[in-house]
């Protein structure tokens, strides 16, 4: 296991260790360290593009394909909007302009009522409030292993379909295509072509008699 492997690891278990006890921090010490997350990003911008280009050249070699690559990319600007949100994460009111310009339907509608029922709210309130809503699964990881978690669930009867809910866009939908539909496919979960023309052949249901068909 190379070093670079070792301080992956060891850092995902710390953060795994530590996630417990600051999920019920105090909003003064979440608010603290969600600043200080901010600040050593841009303070070691200059080290971590560094190791990102190193990264992206391995990558480029590996095969990787260029949905994945392009998530994996980045650049000042990525740098300082991750920093500017992470920001955004401790005490910051909402940002009013996203009110002014969110969709008023679905996903979007439930945002803004939210917001606009408490002026006052922090964005990390609403998206604390945004990410305990049901019916869906976050889930970070390979592409191998999002595979396998759909393929256990559906093999198990726990779903019969999946929707896809990417939260970049387009880098992260393609990745999806280029790297874990593949799976799906080589594992017989997911089809590789379509049997007809309409949903009900796709479904394999007979089509009913009629008067007008010919």
């Amino acid at each position: 296991m190379s070093d670079a492997q070792k301080a992956v690891i060891a850092g995902g278990e710390a953060a795994r260790d530590s996630a417990a006890s600051l999920a019920h921090a105090a909003d003064d010490v979440i608010n603290q360290a969600l600043r200080a997350m901010a600040a050593r990003l841009t303070g070691q911008a200059p080290e971590i593009l560094a190791a990102n280009a190193e990264d992206m050249a391995d990558g480029q070699a590996a095969g990787l394909g260029q949905g994945l690559l392009d998530r994996l990319r980045l650049d000042p600007g990525r740098m300082q909007e991750m920093a500017r949100q992470i920001g955004l994460l401790a005490d910051a009111p909402f940002p009013p302009e996203l009110l002014a310009s969110a969709p008023k339907t679905s996903f979007g509608g439930a945002i803004y009522k939210m917001a606009a029922e408490d002026p006052g709210a922090t964005f990390r309130a609403v998206a604390q409030r945004l990410s305990a809503l049901p019916g869906g699964l976050d889930f970070t990881g390979t592409p191998e292993g999002l595979a396998r978690l759909m393929t256990d669930w559906w093999r198990a009867g726990a779903a019969d379909g999946f929707t896809i809910m990417p939260n970049v866009l387009p880098g992260q939908l393609t990745a999806f295509v280029d790297h874990v539909v593949p799976i799906l496919q080589r594992d017989g979960v997911a089809r590789t072509e379509y049997a007809g023309t309409t949903l009900r052949d796709h479904v394999g249901l007979p089509r009913p008699a009629t008067p007008w068909a010919r």
